[in-house]
């Protein structure tokens, strides 16, 4: 490598990137993909989702993905931030896996941080393959 490339690391577009992405990933079990999402799915994903951004923006005042912390956010309210982020996820992750025994075994025995990188990754995947399936499907035409 020359002295000012820098190795990229590309989030993944499809779900075997996904499952290779990062060592948390291993053992990905399948889910239904954004793609077949049913419009109950679709809203539910949107709740969630503002639910985990939430979560995430305390995390971020707390320093926890560096820079400096703010001081209205004590250890104690990232630490609680964190576990709910993952509390939330995790049943709407679960529901959404096509086999609840491989979800099961690939979430069982996780520590915190390494529930949450998980849980974040599906979450950027889901939002970022949701807006792409809508804008991909084709227009049906009416018969006149």
């Amino acid at each position: 490598m020359a002295e000012n490339d820098v190795e990229e690391n590309v989030f993944p577009t499809d779900w075997d990137g996904l499952a290779g992405y990062d060592d948390v990933m291993t053992g990905l079990p399948g889910m239904v993909q954004a793609e077949s999402f049913s419009p109950s799915q679709t809203a539910l994903f949107a709740v969630v989702e503002r639910r985990l951004n939430e979560r995430l923006l305390v995390m971020r005042d707390g320093g926890v993905f560096g820079g400096k912390a703010k001081k209205t956010v004590s250890d104690d309210a990232v630490a609680v931030a964190m576990a709910e982020y993952v509390e939330i996820a995790d049943p709407f992750y679960k529901g959404l896996a096509v086999n609840a025994d491989a979800y099961a075994e690939w979430t069982k025995g996780r520590g915190l941080f390494d529930l949450l990188n998980m849980f974040a990754a599906l979450t950027r995947f889901y939002v970022e393959r949701l807006g792409k399936s809508s804008a991909s499907k084709k227009q049906s035409r009416t018969v006149e």
